[in-house]
């Protein structure tokens, strides 16, 4: 089955199809990457800067996307049991109910605001957390998990013209987070990206949150799945009876993300005499 986004390259000159083979073994690199390579080269020898000077060649530019902050940091508390007692698996369980909790405060925000909201695209990027917890047994045996955690982030509606808006040189699906460092790090692959501008300031110095950069623009995504992207339900405004839906991207700090983005607390000992500390260390729990 040929892929949608095939070319074929029909060589006249064998002495230059040889040659071209040498190059691609030499680099290491499959002819399809050479080729990509070539073009690549040939658009940037031809282009000094892209549309509408958003972006000058080899700068990072930090391009205006209407973001809005959450009025408030998104809060919520949350407990649930579990029988595995690694420490590893507690902190990712404990992670992925605050992402859910997060994407439920979320819809309850979009529930709150007038106006349909039926397939819109969202992109909401948590900018940092902060998680307290304790453990417990219960009767059954099992380990309690039960916390509070806050969220402070941005959020944006992700449309086709905002997409267009720049050229599509903005991957607005793939916003991360990135340490300064690793920029200058010696035989990193040269890639753009466009830092966004927290309208807070932080207290992390090491890194920020960028949005990656195509030279040469990208279409606008058509599967959303692709680009996680989840479909959750909202009500509608006009009929509470009817249920609609959205898309959205939850993006941003996560279990590995340093400790001026994330506090991850674990409180005091409890009845069951849990050993536990604050600085996230979790000691094997007897059953």
């Amino acid at each position: 089955m040929a892929f949608k986004r095939t070319v074929s390259t029909y060589f006249t000159n064998e002495k230059l199809l040889d040659r071209f083979d040498e190059r691609a073994k030499f680099k290491g690199c499959t002819h399809s990457k050479q080729i990509m390579g070539l073009i690549e080269k040939d658009l940037e020898s031809n282009e000094q800067h892209l549309s509408g000077n958003l972006i000058q060649t080899g700068t990072s530019f930090a391009p205006f996307v209407n973001y809005e902050p959450l009025s408030s940091p998104i809060g919520s508390g949350f407990a649930f049991c579990m029988n595995a007692r690694d420490k590893s698996l507690i902190k990712k369980r404990i992670f992925t109910e605050v992402d859910s909790k997060i994407k439920d405060s979320f819809v309850q925000l979009l529930n709150n605001r007038p106006g349909p909201h039926d397939n819109k695209c969202f992109v909401l990027v948590k900018l940092s957390l902060d998680i307290s917890y304790g453990l417990s047994n219960n009767d059954a045996g099992e380990l309690v998990i039960e916390g509070h955690y806050s969220c402070s982030g941005i959020y944006f509606e992700l449309t086709e013209g905002v997409w267009l808006k720049y050229g599509g040189h903005y991957d607005l699906t793939k916003i991360g987070y990135h340490k300064y460092l690793d920029f200058f790090k010696p035989g990193k692959k040269e890639k753009l990206q466009a830092l966004i501008l927290e309208r807070t300031p932080s207290s992390d110095h090491a890194g920020g949150f960028f949005i990656p950069v195509n030279r040469f623009g990208l279409n606008y995504p058509q599967t959303l799945d692709e680009k996680k992207f989840e479909w959750i339900a909202v009500s509608d405004p006009l009929f509470s009876d009817k249920k609609t839906g959205v898309y959205l991207h939850l993006t941003g700090v996560d279990i590995y993300s340093n400790i001026n983005r994330v506090k991850f607390t674990q409180l005091g000992k409890t009845e069951a005499g849990v050993s536990m500390n604050t600085n996230t260390r979790i000691k094997k729990i007897p059953k």
